[in-house]
């Protein structure tokens, strides 16, 4: 049975996910932002017209919404638009930076007063190379729009009309979808 407190934590993970502000929210679900904290405290429950705009509005599916999909699919990718809005979110992650593969960074060890010294060394953080140029171009934009968009060069409505625009015209491009694991057998492909 679905409680307030679970559809308070879902309506939360999704406006964290899109970076969408409570008023624009209601705004655009056409209700009243006091609706929406009571919704997010936990407070009250919409009722399913209100429900139903608030799903199209954060463009999720009113069964993740109402807590009746416990477990996220984990279906492979079978478009270009599935991979681009993983990452697409991934920009309102704290934990994720688009950032060079490879960092040169100096430590100092020993005593300062006893001669101690610098050492250069490189780290390594773990990335992913796109070949496909679509995906490429879809990142770089991405990160001018939201760099846009934060420094209020464009507004909210923008940034989420263009991004809805590029994710639906990379949902045409379909990609291989072969199973990951079959690799895990032998040498890796590269």
């Amino acid at each position: 049975m679905l409680t307030k407190e679970d559809f308070s934590n879902r309506l939360k993970q999704a406006l964290d996910s899109k970076g969408m502000k409570q008023s624009y929210l209601a705004d655009q679900a056409k209700t009243s932002a006091a609706n929406i904290s009571n919704y997010i405290r936990g407070t009250a429950f919409p009722p399913l017209d209100s429900l139903v705009e608030i799903a199209k509005v954060l463009d999720v599916s009113l069964d993740w919404l109402c807590d009746l999909e416990k477990h996220e699919d984990k279906a492979a990718p079978k478009t270009l638009g599935d991979i681009a809005r993983v990452f697409s979110s991934m920009l309102y992650w704290d934990t994720v930076e688009f950032s060079n593969i490879t960092r040169t960074e100096e430590t100092f060890f020993g005593d300062p007063y006893e001669g101690g010294h610098l050492v250069e060394h490189e780290i390594i953080y773990p990335s992913i190379i796109f070949k496909d140029g679509d995906i490429q171009k879809f990142i770089s934009d991405l990160r001018t729009m939201r760099q846009l968009q934060q420094q209020g060069t464009i507004d909210y409505s923008l940034y989420s009309r263009w991004l809805n625009d590029r994710l639906l015209a990379l949902d045409k491009i379909a990609i291989d979808t072969q199973d990951p694991l079959s690799y895990l057998d032998g040498p890796l492909p590269f």
